[in-house]
């Protein structure tokens, strides 16, 4: 998850270990009260008023927190957070491989637009030539 506090550590950490899978988690949420992270791109669509990510991207039973699904969100803004998230994780990380989706299988069960918007994520860099999103594959 590129936009939390440890990406550094965990890069120092997985470059050392070439034969280790990395997978750049992409992140629109942050869901634990005590610990917040932010966009890495001025996405204020996508942010609570103190800048951080929503709490969750759908809401839930008795959960009565801010949600993604309920918010104006722009899908410029995920695009070029998703694009801010992918160009970090290959530059920090050698070893970087595929990308998921944090708090959901597949980002485009959330909106299918999403599923676009990941399928342009491609970088030469990164090998093989398909990036994995959630178990699904996408053409480079």
């Amino acid at each position: 998850m590129m936009p939390c506090a440890w990406t550094s550590h965990a890069a120092e950490i997985l470059n050392k270990h070439p034969e280790v899978d990395v997978g750049i988690h992409l992140t629109l949420t942050s869901e634990w009260d005590a610990i917040k992270w932010r966009p890495l791109t001025h996405a204020k669509s996508l942010t609570d008023e103190s800048g951080n990510f929503l709490p969750l991207l759908t809401p839930r039973d008795g959960d009565e927190r801010l949600c993604l699904a309920n918010a104006d969100w722009s899908l410029d803004e995920i695009a070029n957070e998703f694009r801010a998230q992918v160009s970090l994780g290959i530059a920090r990380f050698r070893n970087a491989s595929h990308v998921s989706s944090h708090m959901l299988k597949h980002f485009r069960e959330f909106d299918a637009r999403l599923g676009e918007v990941i399928s342009d994520l491609w970088c030469p860099s990164v090998e093989p030539a398909l990036l994995r999103v959630g178990g699904a594959c996408y053409a480079a």
